[in-house]
């Protein structure tokens, strides 16, 4: 079988380079597999993105082609990022929305191929895989990312009557309203207990929330980067405006930080990620920055959040993820654990030499900034 065609029922599928005019065909595709995203979000994810600035060439993505129809009946984007390692650049390629029709399942490796061995990147990212994309990643090649546990959430529950009511929904229980409320009593009780550790030891009162990334963002990456040994996707004002703006925009994100003068010592990034279907109502801590490594900064932050989602009524907290110092301190504070359906975050290297290096946890902070998991 050719890389760039095959054979099918005697249909014969073709694999290329995407274009801004398939839009509409891929939305069609991905709509059927509840994927779609807007057209304006497409030309965000490009045509916007700072990266593509210092790229020549790069594609956009790729698409399976049924040569008889010209139907796209599969979809693979490619999100170009630049991360630094040791003071070094290297641009990073994030998979976006891999979707195949069922009917051409077959060849979705064609597009995974072209993802992995692409010239364009020194490092591929899938940071938001799933049952099934997951053990094909492995079989090809991608690696588990060694630090951070990433198939379970450290959870908080911040309005518990919405909680158990969207919980005994999802199982079909009868009266889950109704059942919700004395559940919600006991529940709350035994989190009131749980969390008082967190509530005596912390002190929220210094943290500040921004509204947007000003100029000190940059003079924070500007100091965090040169001390730095992490691989670390870049954190410029410019790449967090790009990376936040529809959040910002909807007034989906919450920028807490510790500030002296003039000057970010650290900064968190919470986003909001509603599960509507569940009727669930939730933030997640995407990122957590500070300089000189300073952990207690995570524990005000995250009992400022803890607040915020409690005077919102906003359901649960939710972090996954974070290199083993933070994802430490997290899990101890969270009452609550959730296994996830599979294992998120996958990396393949281009060359020896970086596979080697990022083969060891301690070159890892990975968080849900990386790839396309908070885009």
């Amino acid at each position: 079988m050719g890389l760039n065609h095959a054979t099918l029922s005697n249909k014969k599928i073709a694999i290329r380079e995407v274009s801004f005019e398939d839009y509409p065909k891929v939305f069609s595709l991905q709509s059927r597999y509840n994927l779609e995203e807007s057209s304006q979000k497409w030309l965000h994810l490009w045509v916007e993105n700072p990266v593509l600035r210092d790229l020549k060439g790069w594609p956009i993505g790729w698409v399976l082609e049924n040569e008889s129809d010209q139907e796209i009946v599969g979809y693979l984007g490619n999100i170009p990022q630049v991360y630094e390692i040791g003071g070094k650049k290297l641009f990073a390629a994030a998979s976006r929305a891999w979707v195949v029709d069922e009917r051409f399942r077959s060849y979705s490796l064609l597009l995974l191929d072209k993802f992995l061995n692409q010239k364009n990147a020194q490092l591929c990212l899938a940071t938001t895989s799933n049952p099934h994309s997951g053990p094909i990643l492995e079989a090809y090649g991608g690696l588990r990312v060694p630090a951070g546990v990433w198939d379970e959430a450290a959870f908080w529950i911040t309005h518990h009557h919405g909680f158990l009511a969207s919980v005994l929904s999802r199982k079909r229980i009868l009266l889950h309203r109704q059942l919700s409320y004395p559940l919600s009593t006991i529940s709350k009780l035994a989190d009131r207990i749980r969390s008082a550790a967190l509530c005596e030891k912390c002190d929220e009162g210094d943290v500040t929330s921004c509204n947007e990334f000003d100029h000190r963002f940059d003079a924070f990456w500007s100091e965090l980067r040169q001390t730095s040994t992490y691989l670390m996707g870049v954190r410029t004002r410019e790449m967090l405006q790009w990376h936040f703006k529809d959040a910002l925009k909807d007034g989906r994100v919450w920028i807490p930080a510790i500030i002296s003068g003039d000057r970010i010592l650290a900064y968190s990034i919470f986003l909001r990620k509603d599960s509507p279907a569940l009727q669930l109502t939730r933030m997640m801590l995407i990122d957590f920055q500070s300089l000189g490594g300073e952990l207690a900064f995570l524990e005000a932050m995250l009992q400022w959040a803890l607040k915020k989602c409690f005077q919102e009524r906003i359901h649960m907290l939710e972090a996954i993820g974070f290199r083993a110092e933070k994802r430490e301190m997290i899990r101890k504070l969270a009452p609550y654990r959730r296994r996830l359906s599979s294992w998120l975050y996958y990396y393949k290297a281009r060359d020896k030499d970086l596979t080697g290096c990022l083969a060891r946890p301690e070159r890892w902070d990975p968080s849900m900034f990386d790839g396309d998991a908070s885009l």
